[in-house]
């Protein structure tokens, strides 16, 4: 999972979506 735009998506997701994501395990 990864943070993207403050939400939790998985990755791919939120990179198709055009969106920086963060590898949850960054933020925790």
């Amino acid at each position: 999972l990864a943070t993207c735009g403050g939400k939790l998506v998985s990755a791919p997701v939120g990179e198709a979506l055009g969106i920086e994501c963060v590898p949850v395990s960054e933020v925790l």
